[in-house]
């Protein structure tokens, strides 16, 4: 019998402002805080043996075996703050900047911050020169970079070393898991570069 409880709570605050600055020229501005809590719980029952044939309860253990218990917990946050902004010049041409931080619970403390940005522009050809062709109606160029941070695979307790206890039909036993953690691991980060006509 396993019982399993996930759970994740994100709060978002969240403040913008759109305003043209001229006649021409438009800015659209974000910023916000994001706070993300994940729990995640489990208890779980084995019986080697049962009394009663096809009785399937964990109070039907046989006389003399030793049911197997386990549960495990665990819990992370990350916090964040970001922030967008949009620049248009007579809705033709358009820049866009992005840049957000995370603080990771499951990273180490001196690694657990990581600030990813990008930046992306566009411009709408034939709206800047003005071209009405019935051979080409609309033509637009653009091109973004950006960078993009995660915890990867991580989850809790991947940078320690846990003792784990089981009781198993040889009694308690503890120990140790056999992969040995980078203790100074960091937040993976991909870059990407795209253009398009």
């Amino acid at each position: 019998e396993v019982q399993r409880r996930y759970e994740e709570i994100n709060s978002t605050l969240l403040a913008s402002i759109n305003k043209n600055i001229t006649e021409d020229i438009g800015v659209s501005i974000t910023a916000g805080a994001q706070k993300m809590r994940r729990q995640y719980n489990t208890t779980s029952g084995f019986l080697p043996a049962l009394e009663l044939p096809d009785l399937y309860n964990l109070s039907n253990l046989q006389t003399g075996a030793t049911a197997v218990l386990t549960n495990f917990d665990s819990e992370e946050e990350i916090h964040s703050v970001f922030g967008s902004a949009q620049f248009s010049y007579k809705n033709f041409f358009f820049i866009d900047v992005t840049g957000r931080n995370d603080w990771a619970s499951i990273l180490p403390v001196e690694n657990n911050s990581f600030f990813y940005p990008s930046v992306s522009s566009s411009i709408i050809v034939t709206d800047a020169l003005n071209l009405n062709s019935s051979a080409v109606n609309y033509l637009k160029v653009r091109g973004s970079w950006s960078e993009v941070g995660s915890t990867g695979a991580l989850s809790p307790f991947n940078i320690n070393r846990t003792f784990n206890l089981n009781n198993t039909g040889f009694g308690n036993q503890g120990n140790v898991p056999n992969t040995n953690f980078n203790p100074e691991i960091k937040a993976e980060t991909v870059e990407s570069l795209e253009f398009g006509l």
